[in-house]
């Protein structure tokens, strides 16, 4: 059964146990734990210093970058973020090492318009292609169906209508996107209505989608972005 106690309760159980706890690895999932509880109740520098005294590995690493973007500090959180990926190269976790190449690294250099560091990054067409496009230079996306799959299927057809093509069936593809890579989801719900809008189409669909992302996007971009998409597809002060 799910623990249904208060954060604060949790968090001064888990304490407890913490002190109490021998085995070297339930003791490094209770204080995984202890960051995300600390996060919750919006104890910040608290979740930060706990996260910083996790172990230097993957996925301290990317926890502690995870929170560090949680508390908008993105310099310091695209630091360690890279720090994360060379211990998964050393590790050889390669498909660790790709997501985040491909997500949080790539995401946050576009963010700060660093073209160089993305084209280091994009290993695979559509982001060469995305790079190009944002940094003024011409390439093609290719074919959605050469892109390794989700999500990157979906970001080709968001390329496709940067280049013109009808961003109309962009929605319907959304439908099925899940959980998974919440940033790109933004990106092309973002980027997907206002082509949506400059086109004239129906808001409805780009209005649920923008209803159903609760929560909030690691992007320094969003605050900003989120603002100029209520206005745009008119939804006043609802979320």
């Amino acid at each position: 059964m799910r623990n249904q106690r208060p954060g604060g309760c949790q968090l001064l159980a888990l304490k407890n146990r913490l002190r109490q706890e021998t085995d070297p690895d339930v003791k490094l999932k209770l204080r995984q734990r202890e960051v995300k509880i600390l996060h919750e109740l919006g104890q910040m520098p608290q979740a930060i210093s706990a996260a910083r005294a996790l172990p230097p590995d993957g996925t301290g690493l990317s926890i502690l970058a995870d929170v560090l973007c949680r508390g908008s500090r993105w310099k310091e959180a695209e630091s360690v973020f890279e720090a994360a990926r060379r211990v998964r190269m050393d590790e050889g976790s390669e498909a660790r090492v790709k997501a985040l190449a491909r997500g949080p690294l790539f995401l946050l250099a576009e963010a700060r318009k660093d073209w160089a560091r993305c084209a280091e990054l994009a290993d695979l067409p559509v982001l060469a292609a995305r790079v190009a496009r944002l940094s003024g230079g011409e390439s093609e996306p290719g074919d959605p169906a050469g892109q390794e799959g989700f999500p990157w299927d979906t970001l080709a057809m968001l390329e496709a209508c940067h280049g013109g093509a009808d961003p109309e069936s962009l929605p319907l593809a959304l439908q099925a996107w899940g959980r998974g890579e919440r940033e790109w989801k933004w990106r092309v719900v973002f980027e997907g209505a206002i082509l949506s809008a400059a086109a004239g189409l129906n808001p409805g669909p780009w209005r649920r989608l923008f209803r159903s992302m609760d929560g909030v996007v690691l992007d320094p971009r969003w605050p900003t972005e989120r603002k100029a998409l209520k206005t745009v597809l008119g939804t006043g002060g609802r979320t």
